[in-house]
């Protein structure tokens, strides 16, 4: 068996449901991969080696008792980002007033992946309350950048190959983004169609579980796994169904209203894979631009500030001293902003989404992850993008990893697709990474910071 570390979950859960390999295997070398990066990536908010072997005990037992029935990541292990409610582990949301906090129960999904038979060794790292306040993760392909924010825990732990998947989440661009900076693949699927129980609310418009993987198989899995389905969603069973595409396939290039904002290497990297993929002759490339961008960016802003304050007034309240600068500068631009201006936007949004959706006539949209590569320095402001644009929308949205940057850090492509198309998204995801011939980047840092295992095509 090849070091399991390395491996995608879908080849792990194959060599566990051949029982080429044992569950406890494939959670020991992630353990282990875990203790010997951890000191220096500081992906984790909370572990359990112990727990994570019992698990992993149970699934080989249930494999040696003769269980059956459709598991897709049993014996897979995969992080949580710690706005997930868990029965047996802390919940802290990456706040000093949170410290210790034990919720009692698990996340739907959390409890999805649990009965599918997945491994969950612990919580990784999140920001402040999941918003905007950076962490001290590190970037494992390079110790001195930054892995973005929010979701920055879960994305290194992918990236420096301590687990396969892990979960995080986007309300602005907090999946897509580390996704790109850490070399993985990153995936925001259509806004309600996996279930937000048990999940640290911030806004009731924007929020949307998400996750990291190391390939668009992976991605899948998990979301067969975690997806609602059934009688109780018939608009998500009746819309999100897999329809064969058609070639030539038609993608339309958006660069954004902040492209003068991306570096030029960025920038070559989005043209560079539109001219590769026209001349490959399976897609047919246009350039579009979303003229109600920059009422979208206003009134993301406006939503988001206002759910804050809503959400968040008990903290800032009672513990205003345990709030960053970052948290409290939005929120207090929230208690200025009205109840009505907060519904005007909310109407709008709902209108911009029916109609953008309706007028999306591509297959997929392709723009940037992020506008260059991870900035160095952990502190260090993320550059604007197109990403709230697709959370606003509630489009699905999937980050490839396309290529390395001048400084030897990854910059991601982002696919987008309209509402519940997220097969679609994923098929188009496939053929375009079969295009360019790219793949997720494994990253093992030493002390130094800088030499880097895996690579980027």
């Amino acid at each position: 068996m090849s070091d399991s570390t390395l491996l995608t979950a879908t080849e792990i859960s194959g060599l566990i449901e051949r029982r080429d390999v044992s569950a406890l295997e494939v959670t020991d070398a992630a353990l282990r991969r875990i203790a010997l990066l951890e000191p220096l990536i500081h992906a984790w908010a909370w572990l359990d080696p112990d727990r994570a072997r019992d698990q992993a005990r149970r699934v080989d037992a249930g494999l040696a008792a003769g269980l059956d029935g459709p598991h897709l990541l049993r014996g897979v292990p995969v992080g949580v980002k710690d706005i997930f409610n868990t029965a047996d582990m802390p919940t802290e949301m990456g706040s000093r007033i949170w410290a210790g906090f034990r919720p009692g129960n698990d996340a739907r999904i959390v409890f999805n992946l649990r009965y599918d038979g997945a491994i969950i060794p612990g919580k990784t790292r999140t920001s402040e309350f999941a918003v905007h306040e950076p962490t001290d993760v590190r970037n494992p392909h390079q110790l001195t950048h930054a892995p973005g924010t929010s979701s920055a825990g879960s994305a290194a732990a992918v990236a420096s190959g301590m687990v396969p998947l892990a979960l995080g989440s986007q309300t602005a661009g907090s999946c897509i983004r580390p996704a790109s900076y850490c070399g993985v693949f990153g995936f925001k699927p259509t806004f309600g169609t996996v279930p937000r129980t048990g999940v640290l609310k911030t806004a009731d418009t924007l929020d949307t579980v998400a996750w990291f993987a190391r390939s668009i198989d992976d991605v899948e899995r998990l979301f067969e796994v975690v997806r609602v389905r059934g009688r109780n969603y018939p608009l998500v069973d009746a819309n999100v169904v897999r329809r064969p595409l058609t070639e030539p396939i038609a993608i339309a290039v958006v660069r954004g209203p902040h492209w003068s904002d991306a570096t030029p290497a960025a920038q070559r990297v989005l043209t560079d894979a539109a001219d590769h993929l026209r001349a490959s002759g399976r897609f047919a490339v246009d350039e579009i631009e979303i003229p109600e961008a920059a009422e979208i960016y206003d009134d993301h802003e406006l939503i988001y500030c206002k759910a804050l304050s809503y959400y968040f007034r008990g903290e800032q309240r009672n513990d205003r001293s345990k709030i960053s600068g970052v948290l409290t500068g939005m929120l207090e631009r929230g208690e200025v902003t009205t109840p009505e201006a907060y519904h005007r936007a909310v109407a709008r949004q709902a209108e911009l989404t029916r109609r953008l959706n309706e007028e999306f006539r591509y297959a997929a949209y392709l723009t940037l992850s992020a506008s260059g590569e991870a900035p160095r320095g952990l502190q260090s402001p993320d550059l604007p993008d197109t990403c709230k644009i697709w959370t606003y929308l509630g489009m699905p949205a999937l980050s490839i990893p396309a290529a390395a940057g001048p400084n030897g850090l990854p910059i991601g492509l982002q696919v987008v697709a309209p509402k519940y198309a997220d097969y679609r998204l994923l098929d188009v995801g496939r053929a375009i990474v079969d295009a360019l011939g790219v793949r997720a980047a494994i990253a093992t840092p030493q002390e130094a910071g800088q030499k880097v295992s895996g690579h980027l095509a």
